[in-house]
């Protein structure tokens, strides 16, 4: 998670970064939850990380309910 943290501090610190950001959400983030849960300014790593989990677990679920391998890392 530390990785996707930065990433999204990027986006609040490097102009470039910001305008890449949105010129790229504009196409692919479908869904105003996920844009106000990870992608408001000033989020504390920690917010972000169980807004983060609770955005992909319904989906990692389902991936092993559709028979998919649990992830390891």
């Amino acid at each position: 998670m530390d990785m996707e943290y930065h990433a999204y501090s990027l986006i609040w610190t490097n102009e470039h970064v910001h305008a890449a950001f949105d010129k790229c959400a504009k196409d692919h983030i479908n869904s105003t939850d996920v844009l106000h849960k990870l992608y408001r300014e000033n989020l504390p790593k920690e917010v972000f990380g169980n807004n983060l989990e609770e955005i992909i677990r319904p989906v990692y679920n389902a991936a092993l309910n559709l028979g998919f391998e649990r992830w390891t890392l």
